[in-house]
């Protein structure tokens, strides 16, 4: 009898196509040839060398190239990068003239980006000739591990050339900057930081600290202008039980960071930071301090002053690299030039 019922189910599985382990809303995985076939090509593929060029620019301003690019192949789309900790980056990559995307590619590619001490998180894709990615910002001295993967899902890829997603040598140009206590925390903090700050500029370079170790430091206040400061923590670190937060003027502190509003200033002075970490707190954090033109308003540079504050801070900045280094010295350039000319935008533009 009951062999009689295997019988009629294994007939019962014939008739209605063949029976498959799993549940019934697992998804089949596509084949190459029926996502060639029903998937059209991105029109991002069809971006001139121009449009790279325009979008190149756009993504990677206030941002510094970081040595010679790199050298890859579209055949096996796999390098590293390397990056330091406290530094944000982007990429923009180019393809050579033996170079092409493959028929796969032109469905939709992204780079998938582990940083150092991190999870996998995809990014960017292709721009004509080319491509361009975000790396977002390292909390670690390392190296990126990128690699080139097609965006279709639930892909199964069988033998042969027509699954590569090109072929021919490429480049990969790195640009960073200095990570901003707005590049760090989460969502909430992210938008609370974005929110708050908006209209105001850097004021000082960062001053970094530990939760865990006495710090001292005061940033100075000069009349006209109004102040906030950001104390951000890096990754890793976290306050403790109890108050925790900035505790001048008037503060919130959302997750791993916190705001002080520190008003508008009439007479130059001084303000140390106070900061609880609450007990048990630990790890390091970064302040920024913030500042904005006060409603009696900060003389404007005349017609001019530009070439001298530009002048001015590109040789600090000539000297900061020629004893550190090309890529660590953008953050200070950047300070440099906001609190010399008053400007909120970019520096890049102020000094075109």
């Amino acid at each position: 009898m009951q062999s009689n019922l295997w019988v009629l189910l294994a007939a019962a599985c014939l008739f209605w196509g063949g029976c498959r382990r799993g549940t019934a809303t697992e998804k089949a995985p596509q084949r190459l040839g029926d996502v060639l076939a029903a998937q059209p090509r991105k029109a991002e593929f069809d971006a001139t060398l121009a449009d790279l060029d325009a979008k190149a620019e756009a993504a990677t301003r206030g941002y510094q190239s970081e040595g010679a690019p790199t050298v890859f192949t579209l055949d096996t789309p796999s390098f590293a990068l390397p990056v330091s900790a406290g530094h944000c980056y982007r990429a923009v990559v180019r393809l050579g003239p033996d170079a092409v995307y493959s028929d796969l590619a032109e469905r939709g590619v992204r780079f998938d980006v582990i940083l150092p001490g991190k999870g996998l998180r995809p990014s960017g894709g292709a721009v004509g000739p080319g491509a361009i990615f975000d790396l977002h910002c390292a909390s670690s001295d390392g190296k990126a591990l990128v690699k080139l993967s097609s965006s279709v899902p639930d892909l199964s890829v069988t033998a042969g050339v027509l699954a590569k997603l090109g072929s021919g040598t490429a480049t990969v140009q790195l640009y960073s900057r200095v990570a901003e206590p707005t590049d760090w925390g989460g969502p909430e903090l992210k938008d609370l930081l974005e929110k708050e700050l908006l209209g105001f500029a850097i004021a000082a370079s960062p001053v970094e600290g530990a939760l865990d170790m006495p710090t001292s430091v005061s940033f100075p206040l000069a009349a006209g202008w109004c102040y906030k400061l950001a104390v951000v923590l890096r990754p890793g670190a976290a306050f403790g039980s109890g108050k925790v937060g900035l505790v001048i003027g008037e503060a919130v502190t959302r997750g791993p960071g916190s705001l002080a509003d520190l008003g508008c200033v009439t007479s130059d002075r001084t303000q140390p930071l106070k900061l609880r970490s609450g007990r048990g707190g630990h790890g390091g954090f970064v302040a920024q301090l913030y500042r904005k033109p006060g409603a009696t308003g900060v003389a404007a540079p005349v017609v001019g002053d530009n070439a001298t504050v530009c002048a001015k801070c590109g040789a600090e900045r000539d000297l900061c690299r020629a004893q550190k280094g090309v890529g660590v010295c953008e953050g200070a350039w950047n300070t440099c030039v906001r609190a010399h000319s008053g400007v909120s935008d970019s520096p890049y533009s102020y000094c075109r």
